[in-house]
């Protein structure tokens, strides 16, 4: 049996998080001149940051499995009722089992007939075709491979341990910073990272899956006879939303890195990586605190108490305005942050691309505290028409706007502008929303 106090545990996570985070920032800040001194060739290194960009996206097509089932396990848990807990964790992993297979068929198939050199622009004297497809075959294993162990981190959400799944993440680094500083960078080899990428992302989630059903979820492991197409059904009604939203967000932000390398070269990118490091930082310490609040917020919701999502949602939006303030501070200070992190002082950091990035991740915090709570409740088609629309609109403008400016700027521009209006309306969605269903139960 499952006994979850929400205040505490909320409380732990939270801090258990942001304990964990900073080691997992830490590691992630020593990875970009680990990767550096790995890779003597800067496009090398542009072309694996674009690989990993393109293949990540594979994670977000797990038609929103993961957080569907999450919100249900939540829901089930909370009435405990585990056995209907048990059949949306069996179905949940059958679909993706069977979504895993579709996805390697295609994806093989077309990683072998795509010519790599032009898509990721850099020399076949650099990198061979077949070095970079073998490597890209490799990394797309793996990500498959993760599609189906990362559900346990939407399962650890749901029970209230996010602390754990921040603690694997910092893991997945940790092993690559290892491999990164101890190999002899005379020997970098695109194929090695690939497998030590694999390892790194699956193995800890793989542990973390045996601890969860052997000693939190018993009741709850997956099992075939469990498996429903009812409750596939259920699962997928909410969760293809949220694929449908994560795709539209994905395109939003991933794209940036393949639009630099082929629009440019493959060594802006790593430019594109020394500011976005920096400043994504404020995103993932804002997400720590926004990872634990979901599944308690929701566990609110269905206790009607729209009173604390109200004061939880305020207290966001005032942490927004003060990690938004630190962004611009961070934009001011960037040269000095840059020379003393990859202690190289031949990087020149652009003024106007540092107060860029910093608008374009102060409007994503603020974003996230109203996201956060819409997705909590279910209440999220307001995000799948405002993420839909900025994702369709991205490539014609960023064309447009490229046709007159020559940086990479303009990409990050682009992403202000398409975000500005969910930065508007979709806290106006959400309120309208809560104060409705309050009325209801009053």
């Amino acid at each position: 049996m499952l006994n979850i106090n929400i205040g505490t545990n909320l409380s732990k996570n939270i801090i258990g998080s942001f304990g964990l985070k900073f080691f997992g920032m830490l590691t992630s800040l020593l990875t970009l001149p680990a990767y550096l001194n790995y890779f003597q060739d800067k496009s090398i290194l542009g072309s694996w940051f674009a690989i990993l960009s393109i293949l990540n996206w594979v994670l977000t097509f797990d038609l929103g499995v993961g957080n569907g089932m999450r919100n249900y396990v939540v829901k089930s848990l909370e009435k405990n009722d585990f056995t209907k807990a048990k059949r949306y964790i069996s179905s949940s992993y059958f679909s993706i089992g069977v979504l895993s297979i579709i996805f390697l068929i295609i994806g093989v198939f077309c990683i072998i007939n795509i010519n790599w050199n032009e898509t990721l622009n850099i020399s076949r004297i650099v990198l061979s075709n077949n070095t970079l497809t073998d490597a890209i075959l490799i990394t797309f294993f793996g990500i498959i491979l993760q599609l189906n162990t990362k559900l346990i981190s939407s399962i650890l959400h749901a029970i209230h341990l996010s602390a754990i799944s921040n603690l694997l993440l910092f893991l997945s680094n940790l092993f690559i910073l290892i491999f990164l500083y101890s190999s002899n960078s005379e020997n970098s080899n695109l194929i090695t990272v690939s497998w030590i990428y694999v390892f790194s992302f699956n193995f800890p989630l793989i542990l973390a899956t045996i601890f969860v059903f052997k000693y939190k979820l018993v009741d709850c492991r997956p099992n075939i006879k469990y498996i429903s197409i009812s409750d596939i059904k259920v699962v997928l009604n909410l969760g293809i939303v949220f694929l449908l939203i994560q795709l539209s967000l994905l395109f939003i932000h991933s794209t940036n890195q393949l639009l630099i390398s082929n629009y440019f070269s493959s060594k802006e990118v790593v430019d594109y990586q020394v500011y976005y490091r920096i400043f994504s930082i404020l995103t993932v310490l804002f997400t720590l605190i926004t990872v634990p609040l979901w599944s308690s917020v929701s566990k609110a919701f269905y206790n009607n108490n729209i009173s604390w999502i109200f004061s939880i949602y305020k207290m966001l939006n005032i942490l927004a305005v003060i990690a938004s303030i630190v962004c611009f501070i961070l934009a001011i200070n960037l040269q000095y942050i840059v020379e003393i992190w990859l202690n190289d002082k031949d990087i020149i950091i652009n003024d106007v691309s540092s107060m860029l990035f910093a608008s374009y991740i102060s409007l994503m915090i603020f974003i996230l505290a109203s996201t956060c709570i819409a997705n909590a409740i279910s209440k999220i088609k307001p995000q799948l028409f405002l993420f839909g629309f900025a994702a369709l609109i991205k490539i014609p403008l960023t064309y447009y706007l490229l046709s007159t400016h020559k940086s990479w700027d303009v990409i990050v521009l682009v992403n202000i502008i398409i975000l500005f209006p969910i930065f508007i309306l979709q806290p106006i969605f959400l309120l309208k929303e809560l104060k409705s269903t309050k009325l209801n139960f009053e």
